[in-house]
C-alpha cells in the first residue's frame, strides 16, 4: 500500500470548543463583506467576583454536557463519547448497490489495500455524510458521486450512512454497548445535485445534523478526528509543544484527539483551589497554635473558675434545699387555701346567680325604662307640637284682641261722637225758638215800617202829583226795584233758610273735619312712614336693579369660568388618556425589549441609555408577518437573531461593550453595508404566483428592508411539498419554503419539515420601535417615570379644577337664589 494513499481515521474525537479555544478570554470577530459581523467574548478561568458574574456561572451549570462532573464549581467535560460503528454505502462511488463496512473496532481500525482498490472512498463516505462540498471529496459536483459502471449505469441515487453507537471502555481494553444508544445519520443525493439528510430515519436540516454530531464531539471545525492526504507531513512538522497559550503543538494536538484537554481547565482550577486551601490551611494551623498557647496560659484561670464553679453549685444545692422546704410549707398552706378557694367559690356562685338574676330583671326593668323614655320622647315631642300650636293660637288671639282693642277705642269714639251730635240736635233744636223772639221784633218792625210806610204813601199820594212827572221815571224805577226787593227777599228767606241749613251741616261738618282730621293725621303718619318705607324700598329696588345686572354678569363670569374650567378638564382629561396610552406603549416597549436573550437586552439597554443610539434591534423584532406564516419565516430566515446597526462603526462599539462586560457573542447586521440591495428587491413574476417570503414581511420603519431583504433573498412560500417542489424545480430555481416549514434550496436540498417545526421568531406586530418610527427615540425607564409624573400632575390639576368647578356652581346657585329672591321682591 503507497504511502501517499493511505489515511488514517480516528473516531469519536471530542468537540474542540470556543471556550478552549479562547483560554485566555480572546475574543473573536469577523466581518463579512455583506455587512454580516460576528462577535463573541468568553470569561476568563478566574472565579467571578461580581454578583453579575456569579448569576451568569449559576445559570452555565444548567448548559453543563451529558456526562460532565462538577467538583465544587470546577467543571470536568464527559469523556470522549462513542465511536463509529458500521458505514452503510448505497450506489456511492465505488460501490454498487449496498455495501455495508464494518463494524470498526473500538480501538483502532486499518484499511489496506493496492493503489485504486477503493480504499479512499471509505473516508470519502464519511465526509459525504459529515456535509463537505463536492471538491473536498475529489469531485466536482454531488453528482459525479454517484456509482456509475457497465453493470450498474445511469443511478439515480446515492446514500451513505453512518451509524454511531455509545460505548463504556473498561480496563481490561473490552468496551461495553450502551442499550438504544445507536445513532444513524445519512445523506442521499440525487443526479440533479440535489441532497437530504436524515437522523435515524428522520430528515432534518444540515445544521441540525452539525449540531448533533458537535454534540457528541465530532469536530467539523478543526477536522481532527480524522488525517486527510497530506496532512501526516504537517502533523509530523508540529513543534514538540506550542510556545504560546493559543499555538498548537504536537502534545496539544495529542491531547486534543486523545480528549485529556478536557482536564486541562479543571487542572488549572484545581491547582489554584488547592493553593487556596494550602493558604486556608496554614492560616487556620497557626491559628490552632495560637489556640493552643493561650489554652495553655489559661489553664490556671480555668482552675480557679472551676473551683469558684464547684462553690457555686454547692452554695446553688443548698439555696435549692432551702427554697424546697418553702415550697413544701407553702404547699401546705395553698392546699388550706385551695378548700377555702372552694368554699369561696361555691358562695362565689350562689352570689353570681344571684347576681345572673338581678341583671336579667336588670335588663327587665331597662327595657321598660327603653320603651317608658320612649313614650316619653313620644309625649314630649307631642307636647312640643301643642306648646306650637299654642304659640299660634296665642300670637292669633293677641292679634284678635288687640284688633278688638282698637274695635272698642274707635266704638267709644264714635259713642262720644254721638253723645256730641245728640246735644248739637238739641241746641239745634232750640234755634227755632230763639228765631221767634227775633220774628217777632222783626214782625213789630215791619209793622212799624208798615206805618211809616202809610205815612210816606199818604206824603208820597201828596207829593206824587206834584212829583208823578218828576217821579214817574223814580216810581217805574221803584216798581222795578220793589219787585226786585221781592225776589231779594225771597233770596234772603232762602238765604236765612240756607244759612242755617249750612250752620246746622257746618256744626256736623266740623265734628266730620274734626274726626277725618284725627283719621287724616293718622294716615299722614301712615302715609308718612309708607312714603319712607317706599323711598326706602325704592333704593333698595334701584339697588336691585343696579345689583341685578352685577348679579347676572358675575353669573355668566362663573358660568363661563366653569365652562372654561370644563373644557380644560376636558382637555387635561385628553392628555391624561393621551400620556397614560403612551405610558402603557412605553411599558409594552420596555418589556418586549427584555427578551430571553442576555446578549440583547444588553444592548438594547445601550441603546435606550444613549451609549450605542445606533443599534435599530433584532431583526425579527423589526417586522411582522402574519401568522400563518410564521412557521415558514422561522425556519427559512437563519437571521432573525441578527443585531440591526446603522454602520460598522455602531456594530464594533457594541463588540467592544460585549468585550467590556462580558456579555457573550452577538451577530450584526450594518445597513450601510446592505443598502445597495434596495435595488435588486423590486417585486418579481413568480411562479404559481407564489408569494414572495420578502414581501409578507411589515416594517414600521423601510430603513430596515435592505436587511430583510439580505436575510430572504428570493425566497418564495409554498402551501405544501408538492407545490413547493414545482416551483423549486421549475425552469429557474427558486428557494422555496413551505408553511409547514419544508425548505427546498436552489441547489436542490431539501430540510427542515418533521414533526418540530421552528416558530415564534417573528411576531404578528412590530415589537421594536425603532427612532423613526417610535415616537420618541429613546425609550427609557426615566422617560416612562417623568410622563408617569406628570400624568400625576395632570390628575392633581384635574382634581384642582374639580373642586374649582364645584366652588363656582355652588356661587351660581346662592347667586340665582339671590336673584329670584330680588325678582320677587321687585314684583311685589
Amino acid at each position: 500500500m503507497s504511502s501517499s494513499k493511505r489515511k488514517s481515521l480516528v473516531g469519536n474525537q471530542k468537540q474542540t470548543t470556543p471556550e478552549k479555544r479562547r483560554r485566555s478570554g480572546q475574543t473573536e470577530s469577523t466581518l463579512t463583506s455583506s455587512g454580516k459581523l460576528n462577535s463573541g467574548s468568553t470569561r476568563s478561568d478566574k472565579e467571578p467576583e461580581s454578583v453579575e458574574q456569579q448569576a451568569l456561572d449559576e445559570a452555565n451549570i444548567s448548559d453543563d454536557e451529558d456526562g460532565g462532573t462538577r467538583i465544587g464549581d470546577i467543571y470536568i467535560p464527559p469523556p470522549v463519547p462513542p465511536h463509529c460503528s458500521t458505514e452503510k454505502n448505497k450506489n456511492f462511488k465505488s460501490y454498487a448497490g449496498t455495501v455495508v463496512l464494518g463494524p470498526f473496532h473500538h480501538c483502532f481500525t486499518a484499511i489496506i489495500g493496492p493503489n485504486g482498490s477503493g480504499k479512499s472512498n471509505v473516508i470519502d463516505s464519511m465526509l459525504f455524510v459529515f456535509g463537505y462540498r463536492a471538491n473536498k471529496i475529489r469531485c466536482k459536483k454531488i453528482s459525479t458521486l454517484l456509482h456509475n459502471s457497465a453493470k450498474y449505469p445511469n443511478m439515480s441515487m446515492c446514500s451513505v450512512a453512518v451509524h454511531f453507537r455509545q460505548i463504556l471502555d473498561k480496563e481490561d481494553g473490552t468496551c461495553e454497548e450502551i442499550p438504544d444508544s445507536d445513532i444513524v445519520v445519512e445523506r442521499t443525493a440525487f443526479r440533479d445535485n440535489s441532497s437530504y439528510y436524515t437522523i435515524n430515519g428522520r430528515r432534518v436540516q444540515f445544521k441540525e445534523v452539525a449540531k448533533l454530531l458537535k454534540k457528541h464531539h465530532v469536530d467539523l471545525d478543526h477536522n481532527r478526528f480524522l488525517i486527510l492526504q497530506g496532512e501526516v507531513e504537517s502533523i509530523a512538522m508540529m513543534k514538540p509543544k506550542g510556545l504560546t497559550e493559543n499555538e498548537c503543538g504536537m502534545l496539544e494536538y495529542m491531547e486534543d484527539i486523545v480528549g485529556t484537554t478536557r482536564y486541562k481547565e479543571p487542572l488549572v482550577k484545581i491547582n489554584e483551589r488547592v493553593e487556596q486551601l494550602t493558604e486556608e490551611r496554614t492560616q487556620k494551623h497557626n491559628r490552632c497554635k495560637l489556640a493552643e498557647r493561650e489554652m495553655k496560659d489559661l489553664e490556671q484561670p480555668y482552675n480557679e473558675a472551676i473551683d469558684y464553679l464547684r462553690r457555686e453549685n454547692e452554695n446553688t444545692r443548698t439555696k435549692n434545699l432551702r427554697i424546697q422546704k418553702y415550697l413544701s410549707e407553702k404547699n401546705k398552706k395553698l392546699e388550706e387555701y385551695k378548700t377555702e378557694h372552694e368554699t369561696i367559690s361555691a358562695v362565689l356562685k350562689e352570689h353570681d346567680e344571684a347576681t345572673e338574676k338581678l341583671k336579667q330583671e336588670r335588663e327587665e326593668k331597662e327595657k321598660l325604662v327603653r320603651e317608658e323614655m320612649a313614650q316619653f320622647d313620644a309625649l314630649r315631642k307631642k307636647k312640643e307640637d301643642i306648646e306650637k300650636k299654642w304659640e299660634s293660637a296665642h300670637k292669633n288671639f293677641t292679634e284678635v284682641q288687640q284688633t278688638m282693642d282698637m274695635t272698642n277705642k274707635r266704638r267709644k269714639q264714635h259713642k262720644t261722637q254721638m253723645e256730641k251730635l245728640k246735644n248739637e240736635l238739641v241746641e239745634i233744636k232750640k234755634i227755632p225758638e230763639k228765631n221767634e223772639k227775633e220774628i217777632g221784633e222783626c214782625q213789630k218792625k215791619i209793622e212799624r215800617l208798615t206805618k211809616d210806610k202809610s205815612a210816606m204813601e199818604e206824603e208820597l199820594s201828596n207829593n206824587y202829583v206834584t212829583l208823578e212827572a218828576v217821579t214817574k221815571p223814580l216810581i217805574e224805577k221803584r216798581e222795578k226795584l220793589e219787585t226786585e226787593l221781592v225776589e231779594l227777599k225771597k233770596h234772603v228767606d232762602e238765604a236765612k233758610a240756607a244759612l242755617a241749613l249750612s250752620e246746622s251741616e257746618l256744626k256736623i261738618l266740623k265734628h266730620d273735619e274734626t274726626t277725618e282730621t284725627r283719621k287724616y293725621e293718622s294716615l299722614k303718619t301712615s302715609y308718612e312712614e309708607s312714603e319712607s318705607n317706599l323711598i326706602e324700598k325704592r333704593k333698595n329696588v334701584e339697588e336691585m336693579k343696579c345689583r341685578l345686572p352685577e348679579i347676572q354678569k358675575e353669573i355668566e363670569v362663573k358660568k363661563q369660568k366653569m365652562q372654561k374650567l370644563q373644557v380644560e378638564e376636558q382637555s387635561m382629561r385628553g392628555q391624561l388618556m393621551t400620556l397614560k396610552a403612551e405610558i402603557n406603549e412605553k411599558n409594552v416597549s420596555l418589556q418586549t425589549s427584555r427578551s430571553n436573550n442576555k446578549v440583547l437586552d444588553f444592548l438594547m439597554r445601550q441603546k435606550n441609555e444613549g451609549k450605542v443610539p445606533g443599534i435599530l434591534g433584532r431583526l425579527g423584532d423589526l417586522g411582522a408577518i402574519d401568522s400563518k406564516y410564521d412557521v415558514a419565516i422561522s425556519t427559512a430566515c437563519g437571521r432573525l437573531d441578527d443585531i440591526i446597526v446603522d454602520t460598522v462603526n455602531t456594530a464594533q462599539e457594541c463588540i467592544e461593550q460585549l468585550k467590556r462586560y462580558d456579555i457573550g457573542r452577538a451577530t450584526f447586521i450594518a445597513l450601510e453595508k446592505v443598502n445597495h440591495l434596495a435595488n435588486q428587491s423590486g417585486r418579481i413574476q413568480t411562479p404559481e404566483n407564489a408569494p414572495r417570503l420578502y414581501d409578507l414581511v411589515r416594517v414600521e420603519d423601510e430603513r430596515v428592508l435592505p436587511a430583510f431583504y439580505f436575510a430572504l433573498r428570493n425566497t418564495l412560500v409554498a402551501n405544501d411539498l408538492e407545490q413547493g417542489s414545482r416551483i423549486a424545480y421549475g425552469a429557474r430555481r427558486y428557494r422555496v419554503v413551505t408553511l409547514n416549514g419544508d425548505v427546498i434550496e436552489t441547489s436542490g436540498t431539501m430540510s427542515g419539515g418533521g414533526r418540530t417545526q421552528i416558530r415564534g421568531k417573528m411576531g404578528s406586530k412590530v415589537q421594536t420601535k425603532t427612532k423613526q418610527s417610535a415616537d420618541s427615540s429613546m425609550i427609557s425607564q426615566k422617560a416612562v417615570e417623568d410622563m408617569q409624573v406628570k400624568a400625576e400632575e395632570l390628575q392633581s390639576q384635574i382634581n384642582y379644577n374639580q373642586e374649582q368647578q364645584g366652588h363656582l356652581e355652588r356661587e351660581v346657585y346662592q347667586l340665582n337664589i339671590s336673584r329670584q329672591k330680588m325678582n320677587q321682591k321687585y314684583k311685589s
